[in-house]
């Protein structure tokens, strides 16, 4: 079985601290997602997102510039590794610069991920951090 690795970005209009304190926070992570998200900001520590059909735990945090995270869809094949996220933090010109970056991901997911970031995350970073 092949794995594959997607890398997407999402411009936001605000400095990165507020959106990793979100993503790391139960409340504003299920806001942004508009499903239930259990989470807490520290390394090792366990999450369950979009409603229970995505669980991990948090393996690295470098405040404001870099988390790492395994990441394990419900539905995955139970021969299937983990994924490994990165979220990386580039704050310019006013701007923060959210790059993901998830690898190992198994072949026949490849599309369904991208839309889960697609519609799930960056479409609600932009409504939440975009405001004037």
């Amino acid at each position: 079985m092949s794995v594959e690795k997607l890398k997407i970005s999402v411009k936001l209009h605000c400095e990165p601290k507020p959106v990793f304190t979100a993503l790391l926070n139960a409340a504003q992570h299920s806001k942004i997602t508009e499903s239930e998200c259990l989470i807490q900001p520290s390394e090792k520590s366990k999450f369950s997102i979009l409603n229970g059909t995505v669980k991990g735990s948090i393996t690295e945090l470098f405040p404001y510039k870099r988390m790492l995270v395994s990441w394990r869809h419900n539905e995955y094949d139970p021969s299937d590794k983990d994924s490994i996220v990165e979220f990386l933090f580039i704050y310019k010109d006013e701007h923060t610069l959210l790059t993901i970056t998830h690898s190992q991901i198994p072949d026949e997911w490849s599309a369904k991920i991208k839309e889960i970031w697609k519609k799930k995350y960056f479409k609600n970073l932009k409504l939440t951090f975009n405001k004037p």
